[in-house]
């Protein structure tokens, strides 16, 4: 949240699990199908979520537009007018943060417990990463674009770990026309499943896709990924909105955890996975120890 609206976090931040548990009800499996146009409770719920986030949201950008202080943060950015196109308008960027502010929310909590995961499991990936992040300022604070690039092998370590265990293990798309898709007829109307977890693992797109290798993502490897059978944001027009946002704040967490900290597994039980949204994989008694690192 301190990415989006830095000190004015706390005024937004209670907003950010109600918008998620509106997202949560909307998408809920139900045995009826109701047309869009009928106020259900869930939808009625969102709406009061969105409308609650969107007037303390504005009272925010007022107060920064008309103090001039637009803030070094995501909000900021979008404040600061461009030079071809001038200032966003005000509708715009309250349309488009509810949705990265989910975004940044959902999937990088869920995210974060596989990533621990496997710092456990491969110390020595672990310690590459620490390698790379001891680069970075001493005050997280005074990290750049320039300090985020340098770190090529942890955001390669992120991207596999999101391969091999996306946080939203399934997608849906609706067909707004009849199309053909693999030798089937799709038509208009219905709804496309599609799933990361499986696609990810498939042989034809990824060298030895069971394997953890973060390697992969490197240009000089030898180990070719297809950027485009990457699906742990989705993809196309459709695509999240926060992909970059929230590839960001994973790969600092990453970088930081592993400088400080090893993170190894305790003896007991193994950690498995549970569905937590329609979509959403997120792990289950994962049990972690960390020990200050050097």
């Amino acid at each position: 949240m301190r990415y989006l609206f830095s000190e004015d976090a706390p005024t937004l931040l209670p907003f950010a699990p109600q918008l998620f548990l509106a997202r949560e009800m909307l998408v809920r499996p139900s045995r009826w199908v109701w047309p869009r146009w009928i106020p259900t409770p869930a939808r009625r719920f969102r709406t009061r979520q969105q409308v609650d986030f969107t007037n303390a949201l504005r009272s925010v950008v007022r107060r920064r537009r008309s103090s001039g202080h637009l803030g070094d943060d995501v909000l900021g950015q979008m404040l600061r007018p461009s030079s071809r196109y001038g200032p966003l308008p005000e509708e715009a960027i309250l349309d488009s943060l509810p949705g990265i502010t989910v975004a940044t929310f959902e999937t990088p909590s869920r995210a974060a417990g596989w990533i621990l995961l496997h710092l456990a499991r491969y110390p020595q990936a672990a310690g590459r990463v620490a390698a790379e992040a001891a680069l970075l300022p001493v005050d997280p604070a005074a990290t750049t674009r320039t300090h985020l690039d340098s770190l090529q092998y942890t955001q390669a370590l992120v991207r596999e770990v999101l391969r091999l265990d996306p946080p939203s293990w399934l997608l849906t798309r609706r067909a707004t026309r009849q199309t053909q898709l693999a030798g089937y007829t799709i038509d208009a109307g219905s709804t496309v499943l599609v799933c990361p977890y499986t696609a990810h693992r498939d042989a034809r797109e990824h060298f030895e896709p069971d394997q953890f290798r973060p390697e992969r993502w490197l240009e000089d490897s030898g180990l070719p990924a297809k950027p485009e059978a990457f699906l742990s944001f989705g993809t196309g027009p459709h695509g999240c909105e926060g992909a970059a946002l929230a590839m960001a704040m994973l790969t600092l967490l990453t970088a930081q955890t592993a400088r400080c900290y090893h993170v190894s597994e305790p003896p007991g039980p193994e950690p498995s996975y549970r569905i937590t949204t329609f979509g959403g994989l997120t792990t289950v008694g994962l049990r972690l120890r960390a020990t200050l690192r050097g």
